[in-house]
């Protein structure tokens, strides 16, 4: 920018101002200044920075939602600019630009600025304001609530909005046939743009008729090779399997001895796993299809809780050691957590087992919902389940109880002891005036 002439003092670049970005355009800066609460409000939000300026676009109505602005720190300038106009061809021409002042934070209005709510009623047909007669002005006389019985009623919402700054952005079009965790380019689009993580595990939901997968997915070796996961550890996990064709990750774990970040690798190219139905969240050997063997009934997943667990002071365990036995459920059994899937060949109770057992496979068929257990028969066991670790809970608890009892009994024989002592110690004289 050139300077005016040859005066470069013109430009006044030491006066320091604030800029406001009004939301609207300003035709009367009194008016404007009066919607931002006078003069003086101003002066005082430019002087703490604590402070946000608020805009009312009609400052006498009750009724008016304000707008709260918001403080944004950088460098600007104020700039005058002189323009010749052609009156014949139409065209400006600058002639003069200069400096009058530098701002270093702009107060700005980016929320919603259209919300009103205006006191209307409609009088034969026609729409009339009611302000005057529900907002009462100046002191009223005592006569007022009787003279005014018949005042119209007026209830605004208590919320406007449930956001308070307008959304730019578009939803994204998802079309047939695509999934919606693809990832859009367009960073005005709402929805789920995060890919989901590659692990190239076969994941089902149960239903009655779609066929069971047979071998994993080819890329599922290419994340073996690339996590460096050893041979011996692959068999392992294959061995177990050969023991028994459906497991729970957690069971995998502490019979295969692979630690649970291999185990997570190596799972997608020896199973498939059922996210929902009788054998969810079980992993299931490729090529076996538990609808048509009635063993897989042993192999059905039961969901154990008990309310009681949240007293108990266990450690926590990590991904990396689990104990050799949270898989399996035993008469001895305290859970150490709220939630524990348990798999009915593993839960070592006699008369669960027996149940199992005197079970018929004849005219029996898979069910969706309940495999190839009876109605009710998951309910029964979790009852029985659920009064063995009651009374496990009480027989340990009361157990520690008696021995923190006992203890502080010790304690207090052991200082009543300790006090005889020193009273022995003591002269005759000062036992007498003890």
């Amino acid at each position: 920018m050139e300077y005016p002439g040859d005066d470069p003092s013109a430009h006044n670049i030491e006066k320091l101002l604030v800029c406001v970005d009004y939301p609207g355009k300003v035709l009367n800066p009194e008016k404007a200044i009066a919607t931002l609460g006078g003069i003086d409000e101003v002066s005082k939000t430019f002087n703490n920075e604590k402070k946000h300026l608020e805009v009312r676009f009609n400052p006498e109505n009750v009724y008016c939602r304000k707008a709260t602005g918001e403080k944004v720190s950088g460098t600007g300038m104020l700039v005058k600019v002189r323009v010749k106009k052609n009156p014949k061809t139409g065209t400006k021409e600058v002639k003069e630009a200069s400096i009058m002042g530098i701002t270093q934070e702009t107060h700005q209005f980016n929320n919603l600025m259209d919300y009103n709510y205006i006191p209307l009623q409609k009088v034969k047909g026609n729409l009339e304001c009611i302000y005057n007669n529900i907002v009462p002005s100046g002191i009223l006389p005592s006569s007022y609530i009787e003279e005014n019985k018949n005042v119209p009623l007026f209830l605004p919402p208590p919320v406007f909005s449930r956001i308070e700054i307008p959304q730019t952005g578009l939803f994204k079009k998802i079309e047939a046939g695509t999934s919606d965790t693809t990832t859009s380019k367009d960073e005005n689009v709402i929805g789920v743009n995060r890919s989901r993580r590659k692990n190239y595990a076969t994941c089902m939901r149960f239903t009655m008729t779609e066929p069971i997968p047979a071998k994993p997915h080819n890329s599922a070796f290419d994340s073996i090779t690339l996590k460096v996961v050893s041979q011996e550890k692959i068999d392992a996990v294959k061995e177990t399997f050969k023991t028994r064709p459906i497991w729970t990750r957690l069971g995998l774990i502490e019979n295969s001895k692979v630690s649970a970040v291999d185990v997570k690798t190596i799972l997608p190219i020896v199973a498939y796993y059922y996210s929902s139905g009788p054998w969810r969240p079980c992993w299931v050997r490729f090529g076996y299809d538990p609808r048509e063997h009635f063993e897989a009934r042993k192999y059905q997943p039961i969901d154990f809780r008990y309310k009681g667990i949240s007293v108990t002071k266990r450690e926590s365990k990590t991904k990396e050691s689990v104990d050799g036995n949270a898989s399996i459920f035993t008469e001895e059994t305290i859970p150490d957590t709220k939630l524990t899937f348990y798999q009915y060949c593993d839960v070592q109770v006699p008369k669960i087992q027996e149940m199992l057992e005197n079970m018929t496979s004849h005219g029996v068929k898979c069910d969706e919902k309940r495999g190839w257990l009876p109605q009710g028969f998951q309910d029964e066991c979790r009852e029985i389940m659920g009064e063995i670790v009651k009374n496990n809970f009480m027989r340990v608890y009361q157990r520690e109880y008696i021995d923190y009892e006992s203890t502080i009994a010790d304690d207090d024989l052991d200082d009543g002891d300790e006090d005889m002592e020193e009273e022995e110690d003591l002269p005759e004289s000062e036992k007498m005036e003890d």
